[in-house]
């Protein structure tokens, strides 16, 4: 490690950043000047989200379509409370297995659930067994809206330095 620095960001990590850096053999560490607004512009540019679940134990190809509808406005709710604007961009994914299995596969819920688990399935673990049946375990949608910045500042407002700040910590 000390040949690498140790970047810091967020509110405390600066803090305790040369503690850490020290104890574990760092020479350096690097603190960008706007170390505690980084974790605030994450939020800000990370699309607000909104999920909701239900667990089903069914059969994959039974219909769903009320659980479906029910979850979607459940999750779009919750983002629009939490006050998101505009349409929220919605994905369906499935949780899925062959009957008996004790472990599931997150697929897409659009078409053919037992078609997509089957491909899915051979691409995960190299076959696919199309005379098992296909459990749905668990509805899952999400919703997700627009971010409040589109993206990053283009420029930053800081105090302007000619030379460039360091001290031996």
């Amino acid at each position: 490690p000390v040949v690498v620095a140790l970047g810091e960001c967020g509110g405390a990590g600066p803090l305790h950043a040369g503690a850490l850096a020290r104890d574990v053999g760092m020479g350096a560490g690097i603190v960008p000047r706007a170390a505690g607004g980084l974790s605030a512009l994450g939020l800000l540019l990370a699309p607000p989200r909104a999920e909701a679940s239900r667990t089903l134990m069914t059969a994959a190809d039974d219909d769903a379509g009320d659980v479906w509808s029910a979850l979607t406005d459940a999750a779009t709710e919750q983002l629009l409370t939490h006050g998101a604007v505009g349409d929220p961009t919605v994905h369906r994914i499935a949780e899925c297995r062959y009957a008996g299995q004790s472990h599931e596969l997150r697929i897409d819920a659009g078409g053919d659930l037992s078609a997509r688990f089957h491909e899915a399935h051979e691409q995960a673990y190299g076959y696919q067994m199309p005379d098992e049946q296909v459990q749905l375990v668990t509805a899952r949608v999400v919703a997700e809206g627009r971010p409040v910045l589109p993206a990053p500042p283009g420029e930053w407002e800081h105090e302007h330095r000619d030379e460039t700040t360091r001290r031996i910590v």
